[in-house]
């Protein structure tokens, strides 16, 4: 198994410490990053989901005048070997889905534009997965004109599926959209939730790729101590259809006696079983 973020020690004790190789690698990280985190009142989590991406708007217009104006350079300033150093590049700010990324996006250029020392300087590109491949590549690819600013919103895809280049400045707001299932109602539904310390700290790395790089995240340090410190698998909030028959057809009977390494809701595993026999699956 090959994670950069799995709870380790669950699967260790789970298989015995005599029965599992545990082999850590350093990531891809070259460079070191510095996280800024939040000085002032932080933002309740319940408001984080329609706050945040005012929160994002702000701090990338204030990070774009810091480098392209030297005003405020304590916002890009970093140590590196105990020396304090300026850092310039392209922005990866992280939002919760389509309609909040969209509506920063759209907030990010009306500002730019009435600002006459970001001007014509900036491009501002969304990056999630509903996007058409031509306009994610314009993210994704290396940008052609070097004398631009690039500010890159994304989904979580930009946190491990796909690599944004160039990036030096991450804004990192602490939320992900994801999906839960109601063994109840038998409808998934998706909800913005606190991303895992885990999580957020794979979204620093993005800014370590190719110089020093800094992560402003919207969030006090207290608040991240409080996060939980992995992602919730989706085994526990997920439909169990699938896995119930593939469990079958591997000799397990009962599936609420199985022994799961992280065990799914007792109404999920009564419902799935149930269900299947009703449309004569099992």
């Amino acid at each position: 198994i090959a994670s950069a973020t799995i709870k380790t020690e669950l699967f260790i004790d789970y298989y015995g410490q005599d029965k599992v190789g545990f082999y850590e690698f350093p990531g891809k990280r070259q460079h070191p990053v510095e996280p800024h985190f939040r000085e002032a009142d932080p933002i309740p989590e319940t408001q984080m989901p329609g706050r945040m991406p005012d929160e994002v708007v702000a701090k990338v217009l204030d990070i774009l005048l810091a480098m392209e104006t030297d005003a405020n350079p304590e916002l890009i300033t970093m140590k590196v070997n105990e020396k304090p150093l300026q850092v310039k590049g392209d922005i990866l700010a992280f939002l919760h889905g389509e309609k909040p990324i969209e509506r920063a996006c759209n907030q990010i250029r009306e500002m730019v534009e009435d600002e006459p020392k970001l001007a014509g300087k900036v491009d501002i590109l969304p990056l999630y997965t509903k996007l058409p491949q031509s306009q994610q590549d314009l993210a994704l690819k290396p940008k052609k004109n070097k004398d631009r600013w690039r500010v890159v919103v994304s989904t979580n895809v930009a946190e491990t599926s796909l690599t944004v280049e160039g990036i030096v400045h991450v804004v990192e707001t602490a939320l992900i959209n994801e999906s839960q299932w109601d063994p109840q109602t038998q409808t998934t539904f998706i909800v913005p939730k606190i991303h895992s310390q885990a999580g957020c700290r794979q979204r620093w790395g993005r800014a370590g790729r190719v110089q020093p790089g800094i992560a402003h995240c919207l969030y006090t340090e207290s608040q991240l101590e409080k996060f939980p410190k992995h992602t919730f698998p989706e085994i526990v909030r997920a439909p169990l259809d699938q896995i119930v028959l593939t469990a079958k057809a591997a000799g397990v009977d009962d599936v609420r006696s199985f022994d799961w390494i992280e065990r799914p809701s007792e109404a999920e595993l009564q419902r799935a079983p149930h269900y299947l026999r009703q449309i004569g699956a099992i």
